[in-house]
């Protein structure tokens, strides 16, 4: 939780998650998550719904998608997102799973986050 309270301070954040609106709202105040965009009730089936919505207007080239499942990683490869995908021992599927799916960057856990942001942001500028 801390990690994603540091990257909302620094840049505008959506959580997307299959749980209704209603329990994500509960649990992200439960958590002690700051305020910011939670998108629940998405649809496995049509998880682009709400995530065309969030990034109408913002070059794609600097949306970083994170996710622990390869259809977070095919979506944002899809929209020609930058795709990290989170391989932890809770995730559910494996990194070899994950890394057939192609994400751009692939971490470990949250905390490696805030620094790989930062190296994509300063590529970012460089190109």
């Amino acid at each position: 939780i801390e990690v994603v309270n540091e990257l909302i301070n620094l840049f505008l954040v959506a959580i997307l998650t299959t749980h209704p609106q209603d329990l994500a709202e509960r649990e992200s105040r439960r958590y002690g998550l700051r305020e910011c965009t939670m998108l629940g009730g998405v649809k496995k089936a049509h998880p682009c719904e709400p995530l065309e919505k969030q990034i109408d207007g913002f070059n794609k080239n600097r949306v970083i998608y994170v996710g622990d499942t390869i259809v977070d990683v095919e979506l944002a490869n899809s929209y020609q997102l930058v795709s990290v995908a989170l391989a932890h021992e809770f995730g559910y599927h494996s990194q070899e799973t994950l890394e057939q799916a192609r994400p751009k960057h692939l971490i470990h856990s949250l905390e490696e986050l805030p620094l790989l942001v930062n190296n994509i942001l300063e590529e970012m500028v460089v190109h």
